[in-house]
């Protein structure tokens, strides 16, 4: 009996562990580091702290998956999606907890060569506000690969009072 039990349990436990990874597979994780968003109608900026995740979807596609949290409150996440097939970059900026309105930002930007300078664009708000103001995106690849995505700066909320940035050290 002891040995069908034994069975039974590595079964069910291969079975978790499938069901668990959900197509994606888990690569790297960072140290929690640290950076800031620049508030446009107050010149200011407030500090946060991020934990950065790198996983594989079930296309191919490589994300860097950041999570946000402000006074240790988790508020955002930042999730850059690499399609390498098609040089692009794509950086989406969504409320903690997901949803079907979390979406807050959505910015994208193409490379024809993977290199491991930043690239991406400014965007009107350094236009207007000076070099105050992080860029609209700013990417660049972590990896000599040219797999995963380091975001430097993305827009996040933007309306008609003011915009946010979000900058990553």
């Amino acid at each position: 009996m002891s040995k069908l039990f034994t069975f039974t349990m590595t079964i069910l436990l291969f079975i978790a562990t499938l069901h668990s990874a959900n197509g994606q597979q888990k690569k790297k994780s960072s140290i929690p580091s640290t950076g800031f968003i620049y508030v446009t109608d107050t010149d200011s900026r407030i500090p946060f702290r991020y934990k950065a995740t790198y996983v594989t979807d079930e296309n191919g596609n490589y994300l860097s998956k950041y999570k946000v949290l402000i006074h240790g409150d988790y508020k955002f996440d930042v999730i850059a999606k690499h399609i390498k097939s098609e040089n692009k970059i794509i950086v989406e900026v969504h409320q903690a907890g997901g949803g079907i309105l979390s979406l807050v930002s959505k910015q994208e930007t193409t490379y024809s060569t993977p290199t491991m300078s930043a690239f991406g664009f400014k965007g009107v708000g350094q236009a207007l506000g000076g070099n105050r103001v992080p860029n609209q995106l700013a990417v660049k690849f972590s990896n000599k690969t040219y797999t995963y995505i380091k975001v430097i700066d993305v827009l996040g909320y933007h309306g008609g009072d003011g915009a946010e940035y979000y900058a990553f050290n």
